[in-house]
């Protein structure tokens, strides 16, 4: 699975899942295509539950088949990319080569790919959020009409019986000239008829259940994707209750914080009143966190950001609030980290972290929020943050890690806790929190603490499923 981030007016993730066959390597072009500040990231062989996760934090996949089926099923747009066809995004002017071609998978094979029909797509994918929106519920329409288990087991079923009666009508018209065996005939029907029977009705069953098992399956997925809807738009409504600012947040999709973490580091800020706040990677975060200090009327951020074309769109939209003189907004290039690193040093990719010098004259941090730089920078991109900043940090400070869905950020939060001597907690937030305090400071804890593996684990009660 690879995951570009799309640079524009906003931050859009696209993700691609297939294999690399030759008649879809045209999509990477693409990607290499879009602007200078796009990355790539190869996520590789991703299970269920981890290609459902990486899907819903994409605005549009990439996807043949039973994967772009199971895209628009999570209500996300899709552009159909299959080994025998070329569907493009799924809509209304095409959804039924869509259903007829099985998403891109079954047809005749062509060579009509080009990248030009890609970009199109593209193009018509980021008019707007609430088009992209729309569409991925339409998605959902056609799954539900088309892709049902239940009908598909019944067609099975009956394409079963008539094999069947088709195979006791040729061995009748076969043994029917022999006159002699007429009774012999007769027994062996009535005994193959209860054999088949016998079969039909265990075979029956099976399907019966199998489609059971397949609905309460999908049942529980569709459940798990309204929980994490619901909750982010609860937490993006109380977030906006709580801002001071006169315009609309940036996006909080694809690779920005989520709803839920800004909500939470905009409280903890309010609360605990901060004097100096440290962020590596700006965005919306920044404007929140801004937003929090301005409110208590007193404390600074320092911004650290690798981009200098996001840089110019945080420092746009902070202008646009006035609030500019909050915040201390660093842009300097990536460059090799030569200090100690969890990154091997035979990895393709070299240790690459923000310029050093971005970081003189920060004392006394009580609050550090580490959202960057992107994962796809090298191997545990985020580790040197604290190494960096921890002898700039003030007794009682705080270190936040977003992005702990990932196993390289738990494993970043473990290290940093062992070699700092902080205390670690995870938060079930949408994409995972880690926060590591001073020992001592635990009764700052906003919520209970849970382990790595109770991460997202959003059960269904049994009145749920129904």
């Amino acid at each position: 699975m690879a995951r570009p981030l799309r640079v524009g007016a906003e931050r859009l993730q696209v993700a691609r899942v297939s294999w690399l066959d030759n008649d879809k390597i045209l999509t990477l072009d693409v990607f290499e295509a879009l602007q200078e500040d796009s990355t790539l990231e190869f996520l590789g062989w991703l299970g269920s539950k981890a290609f459902r996760d990486a899907s819903q934090a994409s605005t549009v996949v990439f996807a043949p088949g039973r994967c772009a089926l199971g895209t628009v099923s999570c209500v996300l747009p899709a552009i159909a990319v299959g080994s025998k066809s070329y569907v493009g995004l799924v809509q209304p002017g095409t959804w039924q080569q869509a259903v007829y071609s099985d998403l891109g998978d079954v047809d005749n094979r062509h060579k009509d790919y080009n990248s030009s029909k890609v970009h199109q797509d593209l193009d018509q994918l980021f008019i707007s959020e609430s088009y992209r929106t729309r569409l991925g519920v339409f998605g959902v329409q056609i799954v539900q009409q088309f892709f049902d288990a239940q009908q598909v087991h019944e067609q099975l079923l009956g394409i079963y019986r008539l094999a069947i009666q088709l195979h006791l009508l040729n061995k009748v018209s076969v043994k029917g000239f022999d006159v002699l065996g007429a009774d012999s005939l007769k027994s062996d029907n009535k005994k193959a008829e209860v054999m088949l029977d016998n079969q039909i009705e265990q075979l029956e069953t099976k399907l019966l259940q199998a489609s059971k098992d397949n609905a309460c399956g999908f049942t529980k997925d569709l459940l798990v994707v309204q929980n994490r809807l619901y909750a982010q738009l609860e937490s993006l409504s109380w977030l906006h209750r709580r801002l001071a600012i006169k315009g609309q947040l940036p996006p909080l999709r694809g690779g920005a914080a989520s709803p839920d973490v800004l909500l939470r580091l905009h409280t903890h800020i309010m609360a605990t009143r901060p004097r100096v706040v440290v962020e590596f990677g700006s965005g919306a975060s920044t404007l929140v966190i801004v937003d929090a200090l301005s409110q208590n009327g007193t404390g600074k951020l320092v911004s650290i950001e690798h981009s200098d074309h996001y840089g110019a769109l945080t420092l746009e939209t902070l202008e646009a609030e006035q609030l500019q003189g909050w915040v201390d907004l660093r842009v300097g290039d990536l460059e090799p980290w030569e200090g100690e690193h969890l990154n091997p040093e035979d990895a393709e990719k070299p240790s690459r972290w923000y310029t050093k010098s971005l970081l003189d004259d920060i004392e006394q941090v009580d609050l550090l929020w580490v959202d960057g730089p992107p994962g796809a920078t090298c191997l545990f991109s985020r580790y040197p943050a604290l190494p960096a900043l921890a002898d700039k940090l003030s007794p009682h400070a705080e270190v936040w890690l977003d992005d702990t869905i990932r196993q390289e950020e738990q494993d970043i939060c473990e290290r940093w806790a062992k070699d700092g001597g902080f205390v670690l907690s995870y938060y079930p937030l949408e994409k995972g929190l880690g926060r590591l305090i001073r020992k001592g400071s635990e009764t700052n804890a906003v919520s209970e603490p849970v382990s790595p593996d109770d991460l997202f684990d959003f059960s269904i009660s049994d009145d749920q499923q129904g």
